[in-house]
């Protein structure tokens, strides 16, 4: 492990690329073909990821069963760490065979889920996955082209905004 340590804040991204203000809105349609926003270290890099923040606005009522005004997902948003990248095998499954499908469900799988709102104009919800409260970060290692993955698997084109950022430490490998 190096002492070369940097902190990390970062979009996941359509392209995995760092975010510009295009890249990173997951408010897209994946009913057809799913749509990946993800991202992970260069060849060289590992990365510890503390902690993913997730923020869901619409200028809808939100219940705990829909996701924002969508409604309840069909099949849901997902989160897979790959080796490979997006396209290489998930190495692990985040979410153990389930998916949120309504605001509840990221309360099961993180805990820290709030709704905010305000009774005129948007509402949003935010959730907060502290992966370091499982015991470690999350790690992804350069060298294995590994990729923290978040797919997008129903239509989301009415929501106003949909992100994920992640926070955590890059270091040499």
């Amino acid at each position: 492990m190096s002492d070369n340590k940097s902190n990390i804040y970062r979009h996941l991204t359509d392209d995995g690329l760092p975010g510009d203000g295009s890249n990173d809105n997951a408010n897209v349609n994946g009913v057809v073909t799913a749509v990946p926003f993800y991202s992970g270290p260069a060849d060289g890099k590992v990365w510890r990821i503390e902690r993913m923040l997730i923020t869901i606005e619409d200028n809808a009522v939100f219940t705990a069963a829909t996701y924002g005004g969508v409604g309840a997902l069909a099949n849901g948003v997902t989160c897979h760490k790959h080796t490979g990248g997006i396209t290489g095998p998930v190495v692990l499954d985040l979410m153990d065979g389930a998916s949120a499908g309504g605001l509840v469900d990221w309360a099961d799988f993180c805990y820290d889920m709030t709704n905010h709102s305000f009774g005129s104009g948007n509402n949003f919800a935010v959730v907060r996955w502290t992966f370091a409260k499982s015991g470690a970060p999350l790690k992804l290692v350069g060298s294995r082209n590994e990729v923290l993955c978040i797919n997008i698997q129903d239509d989301l084109t009415t929501l106003v905004r949909h992100t994920f950022f992640i926070q955590g430490v890059e270091e040499d490998e």
